[in-house]
C-alpha cells in the first residue's frame, strides 16, 4: 500500500495538485489510509468504502489469490517466461467473471449489462497487477499502526459499508472506526 500511496503523490505532483480528497473502495480504501497516514499534508478529507485494517486472513482475498496463482501456474506450465506471465491477461476469463459475480454483489438496481461490463473489464487487468496487489495485501496490516497515538489519520474521515459487501465485512468497518477514534 505504501507504493500505491506514493504513486498517488507522484500523480498529484505531476498534475500540480497540492491537496485532495481521497475516496477509496476496497483496495482503494487501503491506499487512502496509507496516503492519509504517510502524506497527511496532501489529504483534505478521506472516505473509506468497504475498508479494513489488514489484508491478512481474509477468506475472499485468499480465494482470489488461489485463482490468480492458478492462472500464473497454468501459463508457466505452458512454457511462458516470467515476463510473459506478468503481462498476460487471465486465461480463465469465464472463471474470473463468475468469481466477480459471486463476490462483488451489485445492487439489483444496476443493469446486468453494467455488471457484465465491469466484470469483463476487471478480468482484463494484467496478471502482474493482480499478483502485486495480492502480495501487498498479504504484507499490509494497520492493526497496530492506525491508532491516534501511533500513526493517526488527521483528516476528517468517513467510513462507509454496504451490507452486501463480500470482501470486507461489518466487523472490519467497526475495527477501522474504533482505530480512528
Amino acid at each position: 500500500p505504501q507504493l500505491f500511496a506514493d504513486d498517488v503523490v507522484s500523480f498529484m505532483d505531476a498534475k500540480q495538485i497540492h491537496k485532495a480528497h481521497c475516496v477509496g473502495n476496497s483496495v482503494g480504501s487501503v491506499t487512502c489510509q496509507e496516503l492519509a497516514m504517510t502524506h497527511p499534508s496532501r489529504v483534505a478529507k478521506v472516505v473509506l468504502v468497504s475498508t479494513a485494517l489488514s489484508g491478512r486472513d481474509n477468506v475472499v482475498k485468499s480465494a482470489l489469490q488461489q485463482i490468480v496463482t492458478g492462472w500464473a501456474t497454468a501459463l508457466a506450465q505452458e512454457g511462458k517466461t516470467t515476463e510473459e506471465i506478468w503481462f498476460s491477461q487471465p486465461t480463465q476469463l469465464d472463471e474470473a467473471v463468475e468469481w466477480i459475480n459471486d463476490y462483488w454483489i451489485f445492487d439489483n438496481l444496476v443493469p446486468v449489462s453494467f455488471t457484465q461490463q465491469v466484470a469483463s473489464e476487471t478480468v482484463q487487468v494484467k496478471l502482474a497487477t493482480w499478483l502485486g496487489v495480492l502480495e501487498a495485501l498479504d504484507d499490509w496490516d494497520n492493526t497496530e499502526r492506525l491508532t491516534p497515538s501511533v500513526t493517526p489519520i488527521l483528516s476528517p474521515t468517513l467510513v462507509l459499508w454496504g451490507a452486501q459487501d463480500g470482501i470486507f465485512g461489518y466487523s472490519d468497518q467497526v475495527a477501522v472506526i474504533e482505530a480512528l477514534r
